[in-house]
């Protein structure tokens, strides 16, 4: 049987709600106060505008607000306490005019009521009315800004799970798939702007060798160092992309191929000259280039112009290695 107390599964009762009443006839506030206990408010009760003011305004539930108090109209202090608090403020008065109630709630009042016939009866009926849709209104404002962080948290692992589909997870550069499709939208605007295109393929010489002595942990930590090298190298808004294995692809938007050819030498060069460090020794890493430029005449597709700059990249390596060849739509020519 229950002797009245709370179980330990029902809800802990609410708090009382806390009133302030800013009333300057004794008797109005004596009833005020008495008609809002009898409804289970706590009611402190203040008399000037002044002592209103000196309120901790937070504590309270809702502020009854007298329009007429000896130091001020309720309208004057009302901005100040709105900026003190969130709570609702009924503004209560004896004069029954449409313009003060107007005014009242233009001016920010949750509510209005007159002082006249049974108010006291209505009044518990206003206060609870105001407070519960307070509680409302900061409830939905709290789910609204909760909502928009989830919207925000999901937007960013939404960028993040974009960004690793289209990122190598060793290199940190952008991946085969997501190679293809730039260059097909670079190759689409260069035909559109009418403006150069420029492409490096890049293979690193006897790699395998590598991973047969050092191990494959060695081939990976090349291989990063490599990217690195590439990041630093290029412009914003060149594309950098690991093509496969040890092979690597870079798009140089509005590049000729001399520029190009210039740009492809910097890298073998910084290649060449990197100490890369793997399992505590030092190793030399050379690099390959294939050169090639897209061509109103010759390229019509982004496979050509891969194939164009593989077939510079093989004779690269068919002469020796370590070297930049360009490919000028024929045969390829060392630079």
């Amino acid at each position: 049987m229950s002797d009245g107390q709370p179980t330990p599964d029902s809800p802990a009762p609410a708090p009382p709600r806390r009133v302030l009443v800013v009333e300057d006839d004794p008797d109005q506030a004596d009833l005020i106060r008495e008609s809002l206990k009898l409804d289970g408010c706590e009611v402190d009760l203040v008399h000037t505008a002044a002592d209103c003011l000196a309120q901790d305004l937070t504590a309270f539930q809702a502020i009854l607000l007298d329009y007429n108090l000896p130091d001020a109209l309720g309208l004057s202090i009302l901005p100040r306490i709105l900026e003190a608090t969130r709570v609702p403020v009924i503004m209560v008065t004896g004069e029954d005019a449409s313009e003060v109630a107007v005014a009242a709630v233009q001016a920010g009042a949750s509510d209005y009521i007159v002082k006249a016939g049974d108010y006291l009866r209505t009044l518990p009926l206003v206060v609870d009315k105001n407070i519960e849709a307070m509680r409302i209104k900061l409830e939905n404002e709290r789910l609204s800004k909760e909502l928009e962080k989830r919207v925000e948290e999901l937007h960013l692992h939404t960028k993040r799970l974009e960004a690793l589909s289209i990122t190598d997870y060793l290199t940190g550069l952008y991946n085969h798939r997501y190679a293809h499709e730039r260059l097909e939208s670079e190759l689409n605007r260069a035909r559109r702007q009418d403006e150069p295109l420029a492409v490096i393929m890049i293979d690193l010489d006897r790699f395998k060798g590598i991973n047969d002595t050092y191990g494959h942990l060695a081939g990976d930590q090349v291989l990063r160092e490599i990217g690195r090298i590439l990041k630093d190298t290029c412009r914003n808004y060149d594309v950098a992309a690991r093509y496969g294995g040890e092979e690597f692809l870079v798009m140089l938007p509005g590049t000729k191929l001399d520029d190009a050819v210039m740009i492809a030498r910097r890298i073998r060069e910084l290649i060449e000259a990197c100490d890369f460090q793997a399992g505590g020794k030092t190793l030399r890493v050379t690099a390959s280039f294939g050169v090639t430029e897209y061509s109103h005449d010759q390229t019509r597709a982004k496979d050509e112009l891969v194939g164009h700059a593989d077939r510079a990249l093989y004779r690269a390596k068919a002469a020796g290695r370590n070297r930049v060849v360009a490919w000028d739509g024929k045969e390829g020519i060392t630079r």
